[in-house]
């Protein structure tokens, strides 16, 4: 029977249900009565149900009507959000946006970002994936390896938690030690080798040359810039640096 239901059928059940009877949703629909009374009738026929009781002077709701009445409210708020997404991606915006975030990347303004973004495209579907170290660019450059002996960690926090145990040295986000900095936990390094990355890693936003950027993908990166200095502008706050355990 989907064949035969239609938008405007629905619309007329919410506003019954919204303005009380026949008469007050034909005011809100600037329709006629009976007009309204032919909707139902043809809604309840197709779909084989009573919706409204009608034993008395005025047509109540009866208890499929009333589930019903849900049913088309949740409908008819996702087809706004159908209409709004078409008219959306015809304009521009791309219909998903997947992005993947380094650990290096501090959260705080991402967060910051991704908040404004979804007051700004509120429909747009975004999909965050949060990857170890290097692995939002595949295969990624490897920072401050000059040792014969290393411990490689995909998980950013488990290098942390190896380095508060004394096990060497490594290139951490300022944002995730200052505190065991500030605590004298870990201590920053000063180290003498070309090798060794300097003090301030930058970030980076990378996309494939071959599908460009959307409207929702261009905002969020100027937002990501704004908010982080991210891929070149002003120098921002201290991204990395190296430190060890305090002995």
């Amino acid at each position: 029977m989907i064949g035969s239901l239609t938008l405007d059928q629905l619309r007329v059940l919410v506003a019954i249900e919204d303005t009380g009877s026949f008469s007050a949703a034909g005011r809100r629909l600037r329709r006629v009565q009976s007009a309204i009374s032919h909707t139902v009738q043809t809604l309840e026929e197709a779909q084989g149900l009573l919706l409204f009781d009608r034993s008395s002077r005025t047509p109540r709701f009866t208890e499929a009507g009333r589930a019903l009445a849900a049913q088309a409210r949740q409908v008819l708020r996702q087809a706004e959000v159908f209409e709004r997404t078409a008219q959306a991606i015809a304009a521009g915006l791309e219909p998903e946006l997947p992005i993947a975030i380094d650990s290096f990347v501090p959260t705080p303004p991402v967060i910051r970002s991704f908040a404004g973004l979804q007051a700004q495209h509120p429909d747009l579907a975004v999909t965050l994936y949060t990857e170890g170290m290097g692995s939002a660019e595949r295969p990624g450059p490897s920072y401050s390896v000059v040792s014969t002996r290393l411990w490689r960690f995909v998980d950013i926090a488990r290098r942390l938690e190896f380095l508060l145990a004394g096990f060497g040295w490594g290139t951490m986000p300022r944002h995730l030690v200052q505190a065991h900095l500030d605590a004298g936990s870990l201590v920053a390094l000063n180290i003498d080798d070309p090798g060794v990355t300097p003090p301030s890693i930058g970030l980076f936003a990378v996309h494939d040359r071959k599908r460009p950027l959307g409207i929702g993908a261009r905002w969020l990166l100027a937002e990501l810039q704004r908010q982080t200095w991210l891929g070149g502008g002003e120098p921002g706050p201290q991204t990395s640096g190296t430190v060890g355990a305090c002995t």
